[in-house]
C-alpha cells in the first residue's frame, strides 16, 4: 500500500469520548432546542472539535452522495442505475443545522475575550469553507440571515445570491488571515483543532489558499474581482508543501477506537468484492499518460490483463454491463479505502495547480509553467514517488505546450488527478472549466445524457421557507433542475463532448 508521504494529524486520543460518547448528545441538544444547554457547559473547543470532525467525514464518507463522486468521474457503482433522476438533495444542505450554527456558537462565545481571536478566526474560516461548498452545489442559498444564535434566529431566511456570497465569503478569508496571530497571549485550541492543532500560520496558509480556490472559481464569472483577489493572495502565505496540507488522519480500527473515529469509507463495509470502481474518466487521464500514481488511486482489475481501466456511469443493457464486469475493471485504491486514511481538504498541488491557472490567464505575475511543475511533484511526493516526477513531466500529454486552452486543459487534468479523491471540488472545477471531457453509457435519465451541473434543493425546503426558496429558483436559469448552471458556471461552449461519445466501447 503506498500511503501519503505527509505529517499525520492523528484524532487524539483524549478527544474519543467527545467524539463517540456522550457530549454528542450535548451537539444534538444545540442544534434542536438550545435553550436546553446551560451556557457554561458549552466551550469553543468542544464545538470546533464536533464541528470539524463531522464536517470532515461527512465531506469524504458514505454520507456525500455517491452520485457526486460518480458525476467527478472518480468512481463508478456497479449497482446504481440512473443517476440522473431528481433527487431529494439534502446534504450539504444540512450543514446550517449541523455545523454551521455551532460554528457561529462558537463564534459568540469567543468574542468577547481578545486572547480568544485566533479561534474566532479559525471558525471564520471553516464557515467560509462550508458555505462554499453548499452554494456551489446549489447556487443562491441562504447566507446573512441563516443558522443565528437562538436569540436572533430567523425561520425563514432569505435567499442571497451566489456573487454576493462569494464576495463575502474572500472577504471573510481575507480579514481572519489578517485577524490569526502568534502572540503569546492567544488561546490555542490545541488538540482540540483536528486540521492543524491551533496554529495560526497554518490557518493563515489554509484561509489564503482557500481564497485563490474561491478567486479562481468566479473568474469566468467576474473577473475583475478574481483578478483583485488573486493579485493578493498570490504574494501572500499559501500551502506550499504536504506537510503544511489541510487533512484530518483518521483513526485504525480496532482496540478501543470508537468506530465513528475510523475511516468512514473503510467503516462502510467496503471490500475487495465491493461493487464500488474505479471511474472511467479519471482512470483514462491516468493510464493515457501511465501515471505511476495509479498504484496510489486503484487496484488493478483481477483478471491480470485488464490494469487500471475504470467504469464508466450510465451504463445501459447487458451489453454495456457486462463489458464492464468486476473481473476486468479496477477497484477503488488506499487512498479511499485504507483503514486509516488521510481525509485531504486542500493539498498544496491544488494550489500550485490554481497558481499556474493565474499565471496562464495574465490574473498574476507568477510563472505557469513553474507553478504547474510544483503541482505536479507535490502531488507526487504526497503518494512517496517524488523519484517519478521528473521522467513523467518529459512525456509529451504531460509536457506544458500548445495555446492557451491547451495548456489550460493541462493544468486542470492534472489538479483533476493530483486531488483525487476530493469529488465535490472536482466536479466543480469540470463544471466551471470543461476538463475532463467525460464518456458516458447510453442511460439518458432526466438529463438527457447531460452530466448535472447543480444540485436542486431538498424538498423539506419547500414546506419551510417556501416563499423565499421560490424567488430564488425565479433566478436560475431553467429553474430547479440538475441542468441549471449557478452564476459562476459562465464559461462558453460547456460542457465539452467526449470524442468518442456515441462509440462503444469508447476505448
Amino acid at each position: 500500500m503506498i500511503l501519503f508521504n505527509m505529517k499525520k494529524r492523528y484524532l487524539q486520543l483524549a478527544l474519543i469520548a467527545l467524539l463517540g460518547g456522550s457530549c454528542t448528545q450535548n451537539f444534538e441538544e444545540i442544534n434542536t432546542n438550545p435553550a436546553m444547554i446551560k451556557e457554561e457547559n458549552l466551550k469553543p473547543e468542544m464545538l470546533l472539535t464536533w464541528s470539524l470532525k463531522h464536517s470532515v467525514f461527512e465531506y469524504f464518507g458514505p454520507n456525500t452522495p455517491w452520485s457526486i463522486r460518480e458525476y467527478a468521474g472518480y468512481v463508478a457503482y456497479e449497482e446504481t442505475g440512473d443517476i440522473f433522476l431528481p433527487c431529494d438533495c439534502a446534504n450539504p444542505f444540512n450543514y446550517y443545522r449541523r455545523f454551521i450554527v455551532n460554528l457561529n456558537e462558537l463564534i459568540r462565545l469567543a468574542a468577547p475575550d481578545p486572547r480568544k481571536s485566533n479561534q474566532v478566526a479559525i471558525a471564520r474560516i471553516w464557515n467560509a469553507f462550508l458555505y462554499q461548498r453548499m452554494t456551489d452545489a446549489y447556487g443562491d442559498i441562504p447566507y446573512s440571515e441563516a443558522a443565528k444564535d437562538p436569540a436572533n434566529v430567523i425561520n425563514q431566511p432569505v435567499y442571497e445570491p451566489q456573487a454576493s456570497i462569494y464576495a463575502n465569503l474572500m472577504n471573510e478569508l481575507k480579514e481572519a488571515a489578517q485577524i490569526l496571530s502568534s502572540a503569546p497571549d492567544q488561546i490555542s485550541f490545541g488538540n482540540a483543532d483536528l486540521i492543524y492543532q491551533g496554529d495560526p500560520e497554518l490557518w493563515r496558509r489554509f484561509a489564503n489558499s482557500l481564497r485563490l480556490r474561491m478567486a479562481m472559481r468566479i473568474r469566468y464569472a467576474d473577473a475583475t474581482l478574481a483578478g483583485q483577489h488573486i493579485q493578493e493572495v498570490v504574494t501572500a502565505p499559501l500551502l506550499e508543501d504536504n506537510s503544511q496540507n489541510a487533512l484530518l488522519t483518521t483513526l485504525p480500527p480496532g482496540g478501543t477506537t470508537p468506530a465513528g473515529n475510523v475511516n468512514p469509507v473503510y467503516n462502510s463495509g467496503l471490500s475487495g468484492a465491493n461493487p464500488i470502481r474505479f471511474g472511467f474518466a479519471i482512470s483514462e487521464v491516468m493510464m493515457e499518460r501511465e501515471d505511476p500514481r495509479l498504484p496510489a488511486y486503484a487496484v488493478a482489475a483481477t483478471d491480470g490483463v485488464s490494469g487500471y481501466k475504470g467504469r464508466p456511469i450510465q451504463l445501459e443493457g447487458e451489453e454495456e454491463r457486462n463489458y464492464y464486469s468486476r473481473t476486468n475493471t479496477a477497484e477503488i485504491g488506499p487512498l479511499l479505502t485504507g483503514e486509516v486514511a488521510d481525509i485531504v481538504v486542500m493539498n498544496s498541488a491544488e494550489v500550485y495547480f490554481l497558481r499556474a491557472e493565474a499565471a496562464l490567464a495574465g490574473l498574476s505575475s507568477e510563472n505557469a509553467q513553474q507553478m504547474y511543475q510544483q503541482g505536479i511533484q507535490q502531488s507526487m511526493a504526497q503518494v512517496g514517488i517524488e523519484d517519478e516526477a521528473a521522467a513523467y513531466m518529459a512525456k509529451p500529454l504531460v509536457i506544458l505546450a500548445g495555446d492557451e486552452e491547451e495548456q489550460l486543459k493541462k493544468i486542470i487534468l492534472q489538479k483533476y488527478i493530483a486531488i483525487y479523491p476530493n469529488a465535490t471540488e472536482a466536479w466543480a472545477e469540470w463544471r466551471r472549466t470543461g476538463y475532463p471531457a467525460m464518456w458516458t453509457g447510453s442511460m439518458k435519465g432526466a438529463t438527457n445524457g447531460q452530466i448535472p451541473r447543480r444540485m436542486t434543493y431538498p424538498i423539506d425546503e419547500f414546506g419551510k421557507n417556501e416563499e423565499n426558496l421560490r424567488q430564488a429558483i425565479d433566478q436560475l436559469p431553467g429553474g430547479d433542475t440538475f441542468l441549471s448552471k449557478v452564476w459562476w458556471d459562465k464559461k462558453p461552449g460547456l460542457p465539452y463532448t467526449h470524442p468518442n461519445q456515441g462509440m462503444f466501447p469508447p476505448n
